[in-house]
């Protein structure tokens, strides 16, 4: 864990509300945050693959991805509300928090992912 600077260290003794950025961190513009709900909403509706039995845990992943991209959410609590584990796979829940780590600043290349989740496997 990084240390905290310290000017940091003393508004976190205040008890200041303050944002605290990484050095790197990524911070989506409005046109990516865009562009990426179009994506998951263009897979969603144009995908039929997705309204397979066997596809459920993706889709509800996906559309649990473009609305926490859609209201560019900040934290967990709505995939916990909306995609309680007992009747949704843990793979609905990831794609979600993927989402949601990707409005944070991770990297993840979302049309690979979308083609390798869609994709049936090889046999």
């Amino acid at each position: 864990m990084q240390k905290p600077s310290a000017r940091c260290a003393a508004c976190c003794r205040a008890k200041q509300p303050t944002t605290h950025k990484q050095p790197n961190m990524i911070v989506r513009i409005d046109s990516e945050v865009q562009q990426l709900a179009t994506l998951l909403l263009n897979t969603l509706q144009n995908t039929p693959v997705l309204n397979q039995p066997a596809k459920a845990g993706i889709k509800a992943g996906l559309q649990q991805a473009w609305r926490c991209v859609c209201a560019k959410h900040e934290t967990y609590a709505e995939i916990e509300k909306n995609l309680p584990a007992p009747e949704y796979p843990v793979q609905a829940r990831a794609i979600a928090v993927m989402a949601v780590d990707w409005l944070q600043g991770d990297e993840t290349d979302w049309e690979q992912l979308i083609t390798t989740l869609i994709t049936p496997p090889a046999r």
